[in-house]
């Protein structure tokens, strides 16, 4: 897989063994494009609008007081284009559309450009925008630099998730599906994460979520806890990053399941029709088509418990059914994977996929294979019973093999974890499971100090193969 149209083959190498690491180069590009770097206090500075972006555009701003004394005006994108402009971000202008395009995968990648008049700052995402920040805060700092001339740093970086283990930069070969699972739920609000939590920077971990899952770039997406609505615009903010690339799936509630309204059960909440919880989002170029979709709710019959399933057919004709679901308890009762896989018999029988169409399930279970042969796995020993493969166990590659958490598959990576700190040896109560045909390639616990802070679960990742 490429980031970059013209420029990748060189560093992936490198990427595979640095990870969250930068491959830059200061280039000598002969250019007729050329601003003086005494010219920019002429200069206004427009961004993509967007938390990163602004906080781009700030430092930027800083760099270029720090070094003529003037202090440039900032704006978004939705101010008129005048012809002096540091573009930060993926803006509306022409030139940052026409950097942006050289690029497959811009949010691991940014170019510091010029291009006429305007100097463009191309990068997308927390990571890379605080990358081209940084080089845009030395350049300025060096007094032998006197101006900006074609393409003054060109890099892509890695996106590996986690310091300890394997990148997932490069799907396994032979993937047909990549599946990515995560549990958005807002972190606990303790004196030490009042940050996060704090309405003011939502923004941030909106944004911070999107990137995370664009560094990956699944073909399908399944959430837990994560609607429109939810924590002052998390939701949103992060959907409009990823509504780029991809379809998020609706289903109506079905009527008489488990209850005549199909209300939930949550004295004080306002709504009746509370925003589904358990969304499918998948990727817009694969030409998936939706056959049957639905959702339910659990047991407990609350508003942030239930199943969500879709049955999609490939541009093959292939079919296949995904089903996200959150349960309220799964450790000594299988109650809740019951009513799930009821759920799923009720999708296949309605989406006329039949029994034996390959089948994933993903989601928060609160069951885990680390409470081995105790009471508490009866969850996941039920999944286990019903002829599915637990991915972090079936994977070809464990990409967390090298974390040292994993021993005979009988304490696995974590995936729960107290927000703001790495516990990786914490319950493992997020899956993909796969039955029918299906089996994975690769699977991956994605952990970073970043994803520390957006949640208080770990997404899982699996690259899985029809065979």
């Amino acid at each position: 897989m490429k980031t970059r149209k013209k420029f990748l083959a060189v560093v992936l190498a490198v990427l595979m063994i640095l990870p969250i690491a930068v491959v830059a180069a200061e280039l000598s590009v002969a250019s007729a494009d050329t601003i003086k770097v005494e010219d920019l206090k002429d200069y206004k500075i427009v961004y993509y609008d967007s938390a990163y972006a602004k906080l781009c555009a700030e430092r930027i701003r800083d760099a270029i007081k720090e070094r003529t004394g003037a202090t440039l005006s900032i704006t978004t994108d939705a101010a008129a284009e005048v012809d002096k402009e540091i573009l930060v971000g993926k803006t509306n202008r022409a030139a940052s559309k026409a950097v942006r395009a050289e690029y497959e995968r811009p949010n691991v990648c940014y170019d510091i450009k010029v291009s006429g008049n305007k100097l463009v700052v191309m990068a997308e995402g927390y990571k890379t925008l605080d990358y081209a920040a940084k080089k845009m805060e030395k350049y300025l700092s060096d007094n032998s630099n006197t101006s900006f001339r074609g393409s003054v740093y060109d890099c892509d970086i890695s996106p590996t998730i986690d310091t300890l283990g394997q990148s997932m930069l490069e799907r396994a070969e032979g993937t047909d599906l990549r599946v990515f699972h995560w549990n958005m739920a807002a972190p606990m609000m303790t004196a030490d994460y009042q940050k996060i939590a704090d309405v003011a920077d939502n923004k941030l971990r909106a944004e911070l979520i999107a990137d995370i899952i664009l560094q990956m770039m699944p073909d399908v997406i399944t959430t837990n806890e994560y609607y429109d609505g939810h924590w002052s615009g998390v939701y949103a903010g992060s959907m409009k990053e990823l509504s780029e690339y991809y379809d998020v799936l609706a289903s109506e509630y079905e009527t008489g399941k488990p209850n005549a309204s199909s209300a939930p059960i949550n004295p004080g909440f306002p709504s009746q029709n509370y925003p589904i919880n358990e969304n499918i989002l998948y990727k817009k170029d694969l030409g998936l088509d939706v056959v049957w979709s639905g959702w339910r709710y659990g047991p407990d019959n609350v508003y942030y418990h239930g199943f969500h399933t879709a049955v999609f057919e490939m541009k093959s004709g292939k079919q296949f059914l995904v089903s996200v679901g959150h349960y309220g308890d799964a450790r000594t009762v299988t109650t809740w994977p019951e009513a799930h896989n009821a759920a799923i018999a009720d999708a296949k029988t309605a989406s006329g996929a039949g029994s034996n169409v390959p089948t994933i399930i993903t989601g928060d279970m609160y069951t885990g294979v680390n409470h081995g042969a105790s009471a508490n796995g009866a969850g996941y020993r039920y999944w286990e019973n019903q002829g599915y493969a637990d991915s972090q166990v079936s994977a070809t590659v464990n990409a967390n093999a090298s974390d040292g958490c994993l021993s005979n598959n009988n304490r696995l990576h974590g995936t729960f974890h107290e927000p703001g700190i790495r516990q990786i040896q914490r319950l493992s109560e997020d899956f993909i499971w796969t039955k029918n045909g299906l089996s994975a390639l690769k699977f991956k616990v994605l952990t970073s100090m970043e994803i520390d802070d957006a949640s208080d679960h770990y997404p899982v990742m699996a690259d899985i193969k029809f065979n």
